[in-house]
């Protein structure tokens, strides 16, 4: 009888482990899931593009300059400058090269406008003010200034068009 009952006991000493091994096994899928989804999360985050529409006649004038800047000259790529003062919209068209200092802060944006079918990046007067390009070097809180590597922005040149709230141009032209 002994030896059922010891029999028995090592059947359920083994169930138990294994229960317990299926549990973690289990434990660990569920872990594993989870961490996928927030990777997926995060990567998915980083990646999507927030699109910007300007309004109808804005955009037309920034595509007919677009247009005929490209049949000139397909060496230059672009991107705009959007700024606002006294309530009207500024969009500034500015010229690049690729080899240009500008590219690294530009590609960094997942902010793109909408320009007949092409997206363009896209900055804002606030970007130039307190972003930064380099993550890595950015100081202590309190004693950041001289540390952090600030962005300049020349617009001499630019393609600006200056409009209002509801849509109406301004101006437009080069800027002096």
């Amino acid at each position: 009888m002994k030896n059922v009952t010891q029999s028995t006991n090592i059947c359920k000493n083994r169930l138990q482990k294994r229960d317990f091994l299926i549990k973690i096994l289990s434990m660990k899928k569920y872990f594993f899931l989870f961490v996928s989804i927030l990777i997926i999360t995060k990567i998915k985050a980083q990646t999507d593009t927030i699109m910007y529409i300007l309004p109808d006649k804005v955009e037309v004038c920034a595509s007919n300059y677009l247009e005929n800047c490209l049949t000139r000259n397909s060496t230059y790529y672009f991107y705009f400058h959007l700024s606002i003062k006294n309530d009207n919209y500024t969009i500034a068209i500015i010229p690049y090269l690729k080899g240009n200092n500008i590219v690294e802060w530009v590609n960094k944006t997942n902010r793109k406008l909408v320009v007949g079918k092409i997206l363009y990046p896209i900055i804002f007067d606030y970007d130039v003010l307190f972003s930064t390009t380099c993550n890595s070097n950015i100081g202590i809180s309190g004693k950041r200034e001289g540390f952090i590597k600030r962005v300049y922005i020349n617009n001499e040149g630019s393609y600006d068009i200056i409009f209002n709230k509801k849509g109406e141009i301004i101006k437009y032209g080069y800027k002096n």
